[in-house]
């Protein structure tokens, strides 16, 4: 979609592919950490463009506890075919300097400073030669492929989810722990507790189960395999015809999957509902129960 940009005393259109799965953030209680800062601190518009663009793809990671997490790694390189536009990467040198991606240091900054705030471990971080103008001296996060990262270590028991996105002319970050589900919460399938290898987890309110084990559940259908949202199964030993193949992938791949722990784990109300399960909480026993429509 396109959004309209204050950029000083003009507005642009930015066109935004960040926001089809990363709604505006809101408070909640797994939250741990929050920064922002406006898109019009920001010295060009293709500086934004490669903010937001930065954000989208850091968006959703999940970084398991004692992990390290590079900005570098998740970004890959600055280059056109991986999305990335020419914006300027140093604003305060006596020459302008202008290559691929410039603009993805505030996004690293911003994530720095949710970081630093969730008490995590910064194992890596590089000032900019001169000031930035939307952090204070020495807050910033410098990156260049291949000579500079922004890393950190999630020192924590459980593992972190990091959202990216906008909230109205702001980008932002939050980060999330990811709560294992509490062993008094129960997952019943017609009031049958399911038994699971993989525990469950609950993120920002919504509880996850793991892809495989839940599917053979559901619908007593093999896992093949998944590549983040791209999973394939077969029915009862036999492939399916490729009609169904189709049409089942293409609702699978619209799951929205997470991997933990090299896992795939999905909301337990989207594939249950896939399976036509309705979803029931009984809060005074803390059950989440699927029953068969």
């Amino acid at each position: 979609m396109r959004r309209e940009v204050l950029i000083g005393n003009a507005i642009i259109s930015v066109i935004v592919i960040l926001f089809l799965t990363s709604p505006v953030m809101a408070a909640n209680h797994d939250s741990v950490a929050y920064y922002e800062i406006p898109l019009s601190e920001a010295v060009s518009p293709n500086n934004v463009e490669n903010a937001v663009y930065a954000a989208r793809l850091i968006d959703g990671t999940i970084v398991n506890s004692r992990e390290i997490f590079s900005f570098n790694r998740v970004l890959g390189e600055r280059t056109p075919e991986h999305g990335f536009v020419i914006g300027q990467i140093s604003s305060r040198s006596k020459y302008p300097v202008y290559d691929y991606g410039g603009g993805i240091c505030m996004t690293a900054g911003i994530l720095h400073q949710a970081v630093k705030s969730s008490g995590m471990q910064v194992i890596e971080r590089h000032n900019h030669v001169a000031p930035v103008g939307y952090l204070p001296s020495g807050e910033d996060a410098a990156v260049t492929w291949g000579v500079q990262d922004y890393r950190f270590r999630n020192n924590g028991e459980y593992p972190i989810k990091i959202k990216a996105g906008l909230n109205n002319q702001s980008l932002c970050v939050e980060i999330f722990k990811v709560y294992p589900m509490d062993p008094m919460q129960l997952l019943c399938i017609d009031d049958e507790p399911l038994k699971l290898k993989n525990q469950p987890v609950i993120i920002n309110g919504t509880t996850y189960v793991p892809l495989d084990e839940s599917y053979h559940a559901f619908a007593s259908r093999e896992f093949l395999s998944c590549d983040n949202q791209d999973c394939r199964y077969r029915d009862q030993g036999k492939f399916i015809n490729d009609t169904e193949e189709i049409k089942l992938e293409t609702t699978i791949s619209n799951l929205s999957t997470l991997i933990i722990n090299g896992e795939a784990f999905a909301p337990v109300r989207e594939l249950a509902e896939l399976f036509g399960f309705n979803v029931y909480w009984d809060n005074s026993i803390f059950k989440v129960n699927l029953i068969k429509q």
